[in-house]
């Protein structure tokens, strides 16, 4: 798999995915077939996001023929190119759950707490804050499906993969935006 550039506004960083990702090691021997690390409860919610575009991706089609009945004119007709857009957009939609669907790999809760990786819920404690807030780093697809779930592509995660507790970590989001953050705890996940 090898290294990964992450950019965000001027701020770039590569990260090796195998080093920093145990649940990535063994993808390379695996073959070449990107696995799609998420929740149970993420693709539990693909899978029915799945079932509904398939609804109506079928409900769009039946719309193209019934605007395109034998008695309309293609040429000038907004019904036939609202079900064609429709039709599109639902297309797309399904082949890009069905692509994060084929090869799912399900994250489970991390135990280790020697050092941040993706599956444990971290403390931290923002530079010039009081307040300590929690995190729980897991898969591109579960980023923002519950409080606190971040993407391990997240700023954030990335900056704090790889940290033991009490390590300081720094990130950036846009060109002025840095942040410093504190590990206070590493915890089992907890999802």
């Amino acid at each position: 798999m090898g290294q990964v550039k992450i950019r965000v506004g001027s701020y770039s960083k590569f990260l090796n995915l195998s080093d920093k990702i145990p649940v990535m090691e063994n993808l390379e021997k695996r073959g070449k077939q990107k696995r799609n690390l998420m929740t149970a409860h993420t693709k539990t919610i693909l899978e029915e996001n799945l079932r509904q575009t398939t609804l109506r991706l079928n409900e769009s089609q039946l719309a193209i023929g019934e605007a395109a009945g034998r008695e309309s004119d293609w040429h000038d007709n907004a019904a036939f190119d609202y079900a064609n857009m429709e039709c599109d957009l639902n297309s797309a939609k399904l082949a890009n759950l069905e692509r994060k669907l084929q090869n799912p790999e399900i994250i489970l809760p991390r135990q280790e707490v020697n050092e941040v990786s993706v599956g444990n819920t971290v403390v931290v404690r923002f530079q010039d804050k009081s307040d300590e807030e929690t995190f729980t780093i897991l898969g591109p697809d579960d980023g923002g499906k519950k409080p606190g779930w971040l993407s391990y592509l997240s700023p954030l995660a990335i900056s704090l993969i790889g940290k033991k507790e009490g390590e300081t970590a720094e990130f950036s989001v846009g060109e002025r935006e840095k942040y410093k953050v504190s590990i206070v705890k590493i915890l089992s996940g907890n999802f």
